[in-house]
């Protein structure tokens, strides 16, 4: 089961009770794989913009650390650069 608990979406098992102050929700049949496209507005699940999706992807994908640049950093670390 979803239930939102103070503005997180949290899952739960569904044999436990409904957390006091948490409300119980339907996820949409494809959260499961596409989590990211959907957002909390109040005590409702909705789906993101297009446009809202294209630049979350694009914001993970800038702060995604390539290997060069775990192995640059560790150089930098290792030479007391940093």
């Amino acid at each position: 089961m979803w239930v939102i608990q103070q503005d997180a979406l949290v899952s739960l098992p569904d044999d436990v009770p409904v957390p006091t102050g948490s409300t119980r929700i339907d996820v949409p049949p494809d959260f499961g794989e596409q989590p990211e496209a959907y957002k909390l507005d109040g005590l409702r699940l909705v789906r993101r913009s297009e446009e809202e999706i294209r630049n979350a992807q694009s914001r993970m994908e800038q702060l995604t650390l390539t290997q060069d640049h775990i192995a640059r950093i560790k150089r930098a670390i290792a030479e007391g650069r940093l």
